[in-house]
């Protein structure tokens, strides 16, 4: 089974290293709120969960852990950001440089 999609439009230029932070953390705690979703789930239903429900399912959890973390795990999302070099000196774009940035004054410097 394929795992759910993120966000459908990721662009490099767009995709910022906050974006990023967002997604690792999220990533981390999707795992912990399927966890606890699949041992609140009493395992004597009388309907079996079809492929499609336990996909969309999957799919809601990782969009509401995206939701959270975004909203409600600013703190330590910084800290990752900071942990991979992320700087707010330049304020013109709001969570910092682009991905392609980074990775532009990586070549340009090494």
């Amino acid at each position: 089974m394929l795992p759910p999609v993120f966000s459908l439009n990721i662009s490099s230029r767009n995709y910022t290293l906050h974006d990023a932070s967002i997604d690792f953390v999220s990533s981390i705690f999707s795992k912990v709120f399927k966890e606890m979703y699949e041992s609140s789930r009493s395992q004597n239903t009388l309907i079996p969960e079809s492929p499609a429900e336990r996909w969309f399912n999957e799919m809601i959890l990782e969009e509401y852990t995206r939701k959270v973390v975004k909203y409600n795990l600013k703190p330590l999302v910084k800290q990752i950001e900071k942990a991979f070099g992320a700087s707010r000196t330049d304020f013109s774009q709001p969570y910092g440089r682009s991905i392609s940035d980074h990775l532009s004054s990586a070549t340009h410097n090494g």
